[in-house]
């Protein structure tokens, strides 16, 4: 995954999962001078529905280059979400990966 520095005009490369996904996290969440950005949340359906974590993984981390995130199929399954990369994981085959 390729990282632009905010204001400085810098590149790097970030190999590291959960480095990656920290950085994606503080981008989406907080600006240059460390503010936070608001986000809106659909409403609350009932008990076992969790509005963020659909925000997290269609609107934050979906779409991350090499890292597939897939959230729980429904309530009360642990964990709620699971990020991988596809070719670090036993079984991985390119002809027949999720590129999300």
């Amino acid at each position: 995954m390729t990282i632009r520095s905010r204001g400085y005009g810098e590149q790097y490369q970030v190999s590291d999962l959960p480095i990656a996904v920290f950085l994606q996290l503080r981008r989406r969440f907080f600006d240059d001078a460390g503010e936070s950005i608001p986000f809106a949340l659909r409403d609350k359906r009932n008990t076992q529905d969790d509005p963020f974590d659909e925000f997290l993984a269609t609107e934050v981390l979906d779409g991350m280059d090499g890292i597939t995130c897939v959230k729980a199929t429904g309530p009360l399954i642990t964990p709620d979400m699971v990020l991988y990369r596809p070719e670090s994981s036993p079984g991985y085959s390119s002809s027949t990966s999720d590129t999300r």
